[in-house]
């Protein structure tokens, strides 16, 4: 067993431990979180190293969701924001949420033990929020 995979294993039990949250890997899946539900969705054809900074940032969200006053970090995030349009106001905040989850996300794996490789911890993290800020600003 690889590190990576015996790193995701630990925070998967963190989550399920701490926060009631549900983690599923499938072949196919979106790299997603349902904070209200508690369900984390992770591609499993993803490498390990990614598989393990995806539920990391999707972890991220579950903390901001139920450590933090969520509604006024965010107050006016929505929830599925690709599937229609939203206003600015409501993109600005759906890109904090995501810019937060990674920082978030980072934090967690420091206070896990976790190791982070930080060049490619950075590089999956421009990568995915880049394309939150081309779909802010129209362009997806």
């Amino acid at each position: 067993m690889t590190k990576q995979i015996e790193d995701i294993e630990h925070l998967e039990a963190y989550l399920t431990d701490k926060y009631d949250v549900f983690v599923t890997f499938a072949v196919g899946e979106i790299n997603a979180c349902s904070e209200i539900d508690k369900i984390i969705t992770i591609n499993s054809r993803q490498h390990p190293e990614n598989r393990l900074y995806s539920l990391l940032h999707e972890a991220g969200h579950i903390i901001l969701h139920e450590d933090y006053e969520y509604t006024k970090l965010f107050p006016k995030i929505i929830y599925q924001p690709f599937k229609r349009r939203v206003s600015q106001i409501s993109a600005v905040d759906v890109v904090r949420n995501e810019v937060l989850a990674w920082e978030v996300g980072h934090e967690l794996a420091h206070c896990l033990g976790i190791d982070i490789n930080e060049s490619k911890w950075n590089n999956m993290r421009k990568k995915c929020l880049y394309e939150y800020c081309k779909w802010a600003a129209g362009e997806k």
